[in-house]
């Protein structure tokens, strides 16, 4: 249980590690909670003046790369969003869709959906 004023935050092992593995590298004298932190919080800002989040149909989310002046597509699939445009599961426009209520509803919905069939 996270003291007062926290929350809990679950990664997958090897994201976790990757994340780790970034914190000894950099060059800082922050502990690794308030370095996921400021890193995390960082990076969504950034995220969000070059990404627009623009609608849901089904089982895909569509961003605008306002840099690139492109359309983006993330595919909810197996639990998790996957970007067509980068091919991983763990780019800047998957961050900021997690980071979209909406886009965490359908994926929830989603989920659902799979469940009922089985």
């Amino acid at each position: 249980m996270p003291r007062y004023g926290y929350v809990s935050v679950t990664f997958k092992e090897e994201s976790y590690n990757r994340l780790r593995e970034l914190y000894r590298r950099d060059d800082h004298r922050l502990s690794f909670p308030e370095w996921i932190t400021h890193t995390i919080t960082e990076y969504l800002e950034q995220a969000v003046g070059i990404l627009q989040f623009l609608t849901i149909v089904g089982d895909e989310v569509y961003l605008k790369n306002r840099t690139t002046d492109r359309i983006v597509v993330l595919l909810i699939k197996d639990k998790e969003l996957w970007c067509t445009e980068c091919k991983r599961n763990d780019c800047l426009h998957v961050g900021f869709c997690l980071a979209n209520k909406q886009v965490v509803r359908r994926m929830l919905e989603c989920q659902e959906q799979i469940l009922e069939k089985v």
